[in-house]
């Protein structure tokens, strides 16, 4: 009889020797001081040993969550802003580890800041008590809920509101949808200020263009209207004796006929009674005009150059007036006048403007202490200076 016997048996074990690794490190806007990580698979945390940041600036981790999953976030310091630059480091001696016990190996992975630019205050939020606010490219005041302008396409002479996109712009796809391969013209730039007074022009021939042949005309990559033998006017600015205007404008050739009027507050298009205006009589330099000698032609500055965005601001006081041009103060005149109901826009009588309009805002006191704060909101959103 032969015995029995048994062949031993090998067994291995392959086990999970795989260390996680990060996915992905991001710290999102709504929440600046949370620093949110992904691994490859499911880990554990201890405590934040061997986390640190570096770059921009160098916040500390805390209070870690979401140990057994495998995305855990972590508390900064310090809030990100935006466009700053950081980095996670990873030591070894951090207390990671997935299931069987493999830790994360030191490594450094770049953090996604995905935390937005602070938003510029709207300008009649900040500056209030507007008496005329236009824009053809934003909202300007943040209880103003009603279109941006009225446009007419050219082939059938229709008419439609143009209104402001999720983001408080113009809508430039309701406004290409509804003029399509067609020019577009501007019939009425709606007041944004309290005083909802609209910019109006109910004559075709005298209507500025927003868009040709389905394009829409810009400047510096924003919506403007083109004012070339036309004009808008608006009413009921009153005639006290202090008045600020502020406006984003850029000359795009001329003068034709007569001089450039950029805008003319007076008592008609043909009569301008106690006038107040900004032109140019050369083509190469700003002036500003009042009825009053001891006011009249100002020189503002030498700079109205062809396809350059210019912000000009007119302060007007009781006294007297100032100019200022892109942040800075040109020139200022002493004097007293009482001034006019009606603004013209682009042009007066046979004085017509060429020019894209981008803003015009206007008060009925002098703004001069404000100009800074009012120039900077503007430049800040139109990148003029």
């Amino acid at each position: 009889m032969i015995g029995s016997f048994r062949l031993p048996i090998s067994i291995t074990s392959s086990g999970d020797t795989t260390a996680p690794t990060i996915l992905s490190a991001t710290v999102e806007n709504v929440n600046p001081n949370k620093l949110v990580v992904v691994f490859s698979e499911v880990v554990t945390i201890t405590n934040t040993t061997g986390l640190t940041i570096t770059g921009d600036v160098t916040p500390t981790l805390s209070a870690p969550t979401g140990s057994g999953t495998d995305t855990i976030t972590f508390t900064l310091s310090t809030a990100l802003t935006n466009g700053q630059s950081v980095t996670l480091n990873v030591a070894s001696s951090n207390t990671i580890k997935d299931a069987a016990n493999n830790s994360l190996a030191a490594t450094t992975k770049s953090i996604t800041n995905n935390v937005a630019a602070a938003s510029t205050p709207l300008i009649l939020d900040t500056y209030t008590n507007s008496v005329g606010g236009y824009s053809v490219v934003r909202r300007i005041r943040g209880a103003y809920t009603s279109a941006a302008i009225r446009v007419r396409e050219s082939l059938n002479n229709t008419e439609q509101d143009i209104g402001f996109d999720a983001n408080g712009l113009l809508n430039e796809s309701a406004l290409t949808s509804f003029v399509g391969a067609n020019d577009g013209f501007v019939t009425k730039i709606y007041g944004q200020s309290i005083n909802l007074r609209d910019l109006v022009q109910t004559s075709a021939s005298r209507q500025p263009k927003i868009v040709s042949a389905g394009v829409v005309n810009k400047e510096g990559g924003k919506p403007a209207v083109l004012f070339s033998n036309s004009y808008m006017e608006a009413s009921g600015f009153g005639t006290g004796s202090t008045r600020s205007i502020y406006i984003v404008n850029t000359k795009k050739g001329g003068p034709g006929a007569g001089y450039d009027n950029i805008y003319l507050f007076g008592t008609s298009f043909s009569l301008g009674g106690q006038y107040m205006q900004l032109y140019s009589d050369n083509g190469t330099k700003f002036n500003y005009s009042f009825k009053t000698s001891t006011l009249n032609s100002l020189e503002i500055g030498s700079s109205y150059t062809t396809d350059v965005i210019k912000l000009v601001g007119i302060n007007k006081s009781s006294s007297g007036m100032n100019g200022r041009i892109n942040g800075v103060q040109n020139n200022s005149k002493t004097g007293t006048q009482q001034l006019e109901d009606i603004i013209f826009l682009g042009g007066w009588d046979s004085n017509f403007a060429h020019i894209n309009f981008q803003e015009a805002i206007i008060w009925n006191d002098d703004r001069t202490a404000d100009a800074v704060g009012i120039e900077s909101n503007i430049n800040a959103f139109y990148t003029i200076y």
